[in-house]
């Protein structure tokens, strides 16, 4: 326990460190359309909370109490509606809370870690999660609020199913494991990557519960339905996604894949050339845009094949659905209303990293060898820290 508490406690220090000049920055992008100019989460009330089921997350101007837009996303909107009660449009309180619940979620997947890891191990892997500067954006670009959320209870859904399946009565252990799962959906629609990551995670590890997981999650899946297209009158897709991507044809949006899993890769890596979001589709079988992304994927696959070949690691198979979940879930197969989003792979990055230490770990080892990989892993926190550092800076109003 002793250990724990350490490892917790270094997480929220380098959080601390590395995100405490993102608390000064202001209302940016929408920002400004989903809080400053939302009279609908000015008032806290019964009223007005219901009045968040029945819609979307931005205001509808000259009808304030109702929303329109192509999400669901009703508890976001009850966040910024509570931050908004304690002190208005200051932008300190909805920095502050969403940088302290980013680096909750970075302990929360320490937890998770060490399911499947010592504790040093997980705490540089969480630490690599934590401090990267192309998925950190959810912990400064306050209209990602959405994501801090819908990870935290996704999170616990997983702790709660992995700690506590055998140690509560199922009366108590479903409605929980339900009340979870249905928060992080009703966060926002990437929520169902936990409910897949759950029901995966139930056939490798737990198959006598296959069935009552399932029927929770099919039940789970209806009251959501049920609450989206009845209550809010929202469709799956939406409609009104006007932009490049959303416009293509499905074959158009297969070719834009390879550039999409490139831009992924590299930029979780290294770092550069970051946005909040590109649109773009890929017009021509280019050697820039299509054979060069083709040919670093298959490059990228080819060495993870290689290096996972003979692991007999526990989390293998786990992790590798976690990462190809996230990334098929964002890669075009269903029109999103941009190409590429950092945000979008803050969820396949757990994956990744995982994976990516697997690899490393269960490699033939040469004298020295955890050393170095402590040393490799160490110094490339030390980059995206830094990296996360400067671009906290761009955030600000010009």
């Amino acid at each position: 326990m002793g250990e724990t508490l350490v490892h917790v406690a270094i997480i929220f220090f380098v959080g601390a460190l590395v995100f405490s000049n993102v608390l000064d920055n202001s209302f940016i992008g929408d920002d400004e359309i989903q809080i400053v100019e939302n009279p609908l989460i000015h008032s806290l009330s019964w009223e007005n909370i219901a009045i968040l089921f029945k819609g979307s997350t931005f205001s509808s101007f000259g009808a304030p109490k109702s929303h329109h837009g192509v999400y669901y996303k009703p508890f976001m909107s009850l966040s910024y509606m509570l931050l908004w009660a304690i002190d208005g449009a200051n932008p300190f309180y909805y920095h502050f809370f969403q940088v302290l619940l980013y680096i909750i979620n970075a302990s929360l997947l320490y937890f998770i870690l060490c399911y499947f890891f010592n504790k040093s191990e997980s705490l540089l892997l969480a630490l690599v999660f934590l401090v990267n500067p192309m998925t950190s954006e959810v912990a400064r670009y306050i209209a990602d609020y959405q994501d801090v959320l819908y990870f935290f209870f996704g999170s616990l859904s997983f702790l709660w199913l992995t700690y506590y399946s055998s140690r509560v009565r199922s009366s108590i252990f479903y409605p929980v494991l339900c009340f979870l799962l249905l928060s992080s959906l009703l966060s926002k629609e990437s929520g169902i990557l936990f409910f897949a990551i759950i029901f995966y995670y139930t056939i490798l590890y737990q198959p006598k519960k296959t069935i009552p997981v399932v029927f929770s999650l099919v039940v789970l899946l209806s009251l959501y339905f049920y609450l989206r297209f009845e209550i809010a009158g929202i469709g799956i897709l939406g409609p009104g996604i006007f932009t490049p991507i959303g416009n293509a044809s499905f074959l158009q949006r297969l070719v834009c894949i390879p550039s999409i899993w490139y831009y992924y890769l590299i930029n979780f890596i290294f770092g550069q050339n970051l946005a909040i979001n590109q649109n773009w589709v890929v017009g021509s079988l280019s050697l820039e845009k299509f054979w060069l992304p083709v040919l670093v994927v298959i490059t990228f696959a080819w060495f993870f094949k290689k290096w996972l070949k003979h692991s007999v690691h526990r989390g293998m198979y786990f992790f590798m659905g976690w990462f190809l979940s996230g990334l098929l879930f964002h890669s075009q197969l269903f029109p999103l209303d941009v190409t590429v989003a950092n945000r979008w792979f803050y969820f396949p990055a757990v994956g990744l990293i995982a994976l990516f230490f697997i690899g490393i770990k269960d490699a033939p080892k040469p004298p020295r060898r955890r050393i170095i990989n402590a040393t490799f892993f160490l110094v490339f926190v030390c980059y995206s820290g830094a990296r996360t550092v400067v671009r906290n800076q761009d955030w600000q109003r010009d």
